[in-house]
């Protein structure tokens, strides 16, 4: 067969073939020393008619080690100036003396925004211990129950502190008095006053009870006694308060 395409193509032809067939079987181009450009031609032409289809591809290689880390980028331009903020406003803060009727009975400080028009008060603390002071106001509840036969039933009222009462006035506000402006969910004692309101009586007179001291000339609380019928049970409840002049 050699010698046929010897015969039909010379030796050069020949050398051409065997060349084109080589690179058609390899499936690559490589150069051919000594080959003018015709028979370069005449060897890609012969190669492409025995080259066979592309195969499949192959499978992935495994993954290569990581490069080294790239230098770090050029720091971004600044940013523009944000828009300078409003003034604040100050704060006018008021020493307030202590007063009976006073936002701060005990004395405090008042507090307000500049041209706001709305005032803020912090106020001393009451003390928790000792007699009441001017302008305090504590408050409490009473309340009694009497069996049948019981025709003076007794309420006390036990005060947390200690109060010189210097009117010596004590109140027993059924409806409006001006000594006790309050109301029973809402109770009120003008100062040097002790105020009771009534929630319920039941069995006795509404008239107004009969006080009496209780210890130190009625600085530590009080007692009011009511007066009942012998035949029916009797009680009553409600709140008292007093504010100290």
């Amino acid at each position: 067969m050699v010698s046929r395409i010897h015969q039909k193509l010379g030796t050069a032809g020949l050398i051409i073939a065997i060349i084109a067939l080589i690179a058609a079987l390899a499936g690559t181009a490589f150069a051919a020393a000594g080959l003018n450009s015709k028979q370069k031609k005449e060897v890609k032409k012969i190669a492409k008619q025995f080259a066979g289809k592309p195969g499949a591809p192959g499978q992935p290689g495994a993954q290569g080690p990581a490069g080294p880390q790239g230098p770090a980028g050029k720091n971004g331009s600044s940013g523009t100036d944000g828009k300078n903020g409003t003034d604040g406003k100050s704060v006018v803060s008021t020493e307030l003396p202590p007063g009976p009727g006073e936002e701060c009975p005990e004395g405090g400080y008042s507090f307000e925004v500049e041209g706001s028009g709305n005032e803020n008060f912090v106020c001393n603390g009451a003390s928790s211990t000792g007699p009441l002071r001017s302008g305090e106001t504590i408050t409490g509840s009473w309340s009694f129950s009497a069996a049948p036969g019981d025709t003076r039933p007794l309420a006390s009222i036990s005060y947390p502190r200690e109060w010189e009462n210097p009117t010596g006035e004590l109140r027993w506000a059924i409806g409006s008095a001006v000594e006790c402006p309050g109301t029973l969910s809402e109770p009120k004692a003008e100062p040097g006053f002790l105020c009771v309101y009534m929630k319920e009586l039941v069995g006795t007179s509404q008239a107004f009870p009969e006080f009496h001291g209780v210890g130190n000339e009625g600085r530590s609380g009080a007692v009011m006694e009511f007066k009942a019928e012998a035949t029916d049970a009797s009680h009553g409840y409600g709140v008292w308060v007093l504010t100290a002049q």
